[in-house]
């Protein structure tokens, strides 16, 4: 148990603490009732939403073909039809594009308008999963612990939000980084949250709680929505309401920025 984690947690979804919910009846508790905690507004938002605006350079295109030896006059052999014309340099990666490398030429970082960084952790089954990876889709990155009621409480709407967007560009990642003891979760805890809330989505487990600190989870749940080129263009923490994720998520899909 990391003692600064945890006050920061506690404080985030006070009163609740870890330990207090220790069933999987628990997990279900607050989201049946869609008011987590004593707050019973669904509306409420971190005063967080906003962060620095970060450089967002173009990124590379690739590397350019080269063209093949030049045709000369009067050459009826080769120049026309050889490598000239119609050679690597016109076909080559150069000209078809070698996918490019994601963030490239951009500012790395979690604030708005900037590149987020990769990450890799393992689901519940041990394979392993990365950002990056996801390039050219509309991600939402939603950093829970098992415990927080403002977390098992979205945990449905995000869901929600796989079942409707998921087939159009729309890719939702869970990352747990404490069970409902604020302890490090195992692959049973991945589980239990997935069979609770009936969730399709990937659910990622980050026990030592690295990535949620490089995306500055200092409230539960922390939601960052990512447009396709990976730059971060919404993130709220605290009571996220399912509405601004909803608005956020439908904002980026169509191209805006929230």
């Amino acid at each position: 148990m990391r003692a600064a984690s945890s006050l920061i947690l506690l404080l985030a979804c006070a009163p609740a603490t870890p330990g207090n919910d220790d069933t999987a009846g628990d997990l279900v508790d607050s989201a049946d009732t869609g008011a987590p905690g004593d707050d019973t507004s669904a509306d409420d938002t971190s005063a967080d939403d906003s962060g620095a605006g970060g450089d967002t350079g173009s990124g590379d295109s690739g590397p350019t073909g080269d063209s093949g030896p030049a045709d000369t006059a009067g050459d009826s052999g080769a120049g026309d039809s050889g490598a000239g014309d119609s050679g690597a340099g016109d076909s080559g990666a150069g000209d078809s594009g070698t996918p490019a490398v994601p963030c490239a030429g951009r500012t790395i970082g979690t604030a708005l308008g900037e590149c987020a960084p990769d990450f890799t952790l393992k689901d519940a089954s041990g394979v392993t999963h990365d950002l990056h990876s996801g390039a050219g889709q509309v991600t939402v990155l939603d950093f829970s612990t098992m415990w927080c009621p403002h977390c098992k409480a979205l945990a449905p709407k995000l869901e929600a939000l796989h079942q409707t967007h998921g087939g159009s560009g729309l890719r939702v990642i869970t990352v747990l980084h404490e069970d409902l003891n604020g302890d490090p979760p195992d692959a049973a805890d991945l589980n239990l949250w997935i069979s609770t809330f009936s969730v399709t989505h990937l659910v990622l487990n980050d026990p030592q709680a690295t990535v949620e600190a490089v995306f500055g989870g200092f409230y539960q749940p922390n939601v960052v929505v990512l447009d396709e080129d990976l730059v971060v263009r919404w993130r709220n923490t605290g009571s996220s309401s399912a509405q601004a994720v909803t608005a956020a998520v439908e904002t980026v899909l169509a191209g805006g920025t929230p």
